[in-house]
């Protein structure tokens, strides 16, 4: 397994930032609830887009796992 830390921020030095990447490491909720969601749903499924870090890197690790893509509202 490869973990970019420049995917979480450039400036590594908060802890929030810290908790963040932790955070989006361990995406266990979202898999067990958006995978599930985007399963059942597929292109019915539109999710908002976040500016956090966390949020963004989940989404990324879960697309990445499961081979499918999520949409966004537009």
């Amino acid at each position: 397994m490869k973990i970019e830390l420049k995917k979480f921020r450039t400036t590594l030095i908060f802890r929030q930032t810290g908790r963040e990447a932790y955070s989006a490491f361990l995406p266990s909720w979202g898999d067990e609830f958006l995978s599930k969601l985007l399963d059942r749903f597929e292109d019915r499924l539109l999710l908002k887009k976040s500016d956090n870090p966390s949020v963004q890197a989940t989404i990324e690790i879960l697309e990445q796992v499961s081979n499918k893509k999520f949409k966004f509202v537009v």
